[in-house]
């Protein structure tokens, strides 16, 4: 089977790793036609900023992901010319893989502080936070939170992703999960062309696009989706592990230390069934649209222990 060229990477940068490390893997995300890497660091220092210079230098589009910024730090990314820096309204911590799940008022005036600090400097910022049971009904404040900051991109990932931290996995039914989407995607419409509202690992929603079939913004979000996690991109854990993505960081193609990411990308047989949607299971094998979407690999492995089985969100 052909492999595909990568387009985007999420790195845990460890502050504990050499640089040349990671400036191998970034040779490597380059010689693969990589153009975005989005990094996210705990304690921002001069190894640091080595790093981000080399990636700009690549030629690679550069996303941060903090959980505070400095004027000092800022004026350091502005001159860097990274594209954005992102800030987690649920509080996630890397090391002790703990999370909140409600937007209390002092974390959104703790993310209010840092979107001054990047605002004064031209940083265009992002924001992220993980859907819950807990926090949906406080999606639409959010919204207007980041709307009424001028942020450029409100990024919603689906709870999967808290699967390996002290919340664990939550599973969100087919009838809440597509109400939620189609809630979402009239949010996008009104807000297209003041923010971007991202669904990340939100596969279906390509899906719903089309049977809304309305024009504007479902028009354009119809035309891509699915679940690129080991086709167009991956993920390199704080240990160095590679995976197709993070909801997925129990399932390991390799690791960077002592292991080429290009031959790792290339031919893991982790990646390689994901590569091959014949490989499907359940009514995600037998769907029409396996090619389109693909249904979300973590929530097949983490409510079914494979990662190739149907997708139990899916309304289908």
């Amino acid at each position: 089977m052909e492999v595909n060229p990568i387009h985007s990477l999420i790195i845990e940068y460890n502050t504990d790793f050499p640089n040349k490390i990671y400036f191998c893997l970034i040779d490597n995300f380059k010689d693969l036609m990589g153009i975005f890497i989005n990094i996210s660091c705990e304690r921002i220092g001069r190894n640091f900023f080595e790093l981000l210079r080399y990636i700009k230098k690549a030629d690679i589009d550069i996303g941060l992901r903090v959980t505070k910024i400095t004027e000092c730090c800022a004026k350091k990314l502005k001159e860097i010319g990274i594209r954005a820096i992102m800030f987690n309204v649920n509080n996630i911590s890397e090391k002790k893989r703990e999370t909140s799940t409600t937007f209390t008022d002092s974390i959104l005036q703790n993310v209010e502080k840092n979107i001054k600090i990047c605002q004064k400097y031209k940083i265009p910022v992002e924001i992220t936070t993980i859907l819950t049971k807990k926090n949906i009904g406080e999606i639409e404040k959010l919204i207007e939170f980041c709307l009424n900051r001028e942020v450029v991109n409100l990024i919603i990932q689906r709870p999967v992703i808290l699967a390996t931290t002290s919340y664990g996995y939550e599973y969100l039914d087919p009838i809440t999960y597509r109400k939620f989407l189609t809630f979402l995607l009239q949010k996008m419409n009104e807000v297209d062309g003041k923010m971007l509202i991202v669904l990340s690992h939100f596969p279906h929603k390509i899906l719903l696009a089309r049977e809304i079939g309305k024009e504007t913004y479902y028009s354009k979000i119809a035309k891509y989706g699915g679940c690129s996690a080991g086709l167009i991109s991956c993920a390199i854990t704080k240990d160095g592990n590679v995976v197709p993505c993070l909801p997925l960081r129990e399932v390991i193609a390799g690791n960077i230390i002592g292991e080429n990411f290009k031959d790792i990308w290339e031919n893991s047989p982790v990646f390689k069934l994901l590569r091959n949607r014949e490989n499907l299971k359940g009514k995600c094998g037998k769907c029409k649209y396996k090619n389109l979407c693909g249904g979300c690999r973590a929530e097949a492995y983490y409510a079914f222990g494979d990662l190739l089985e149907e997708d139990p969100t899916c309304w289908l």
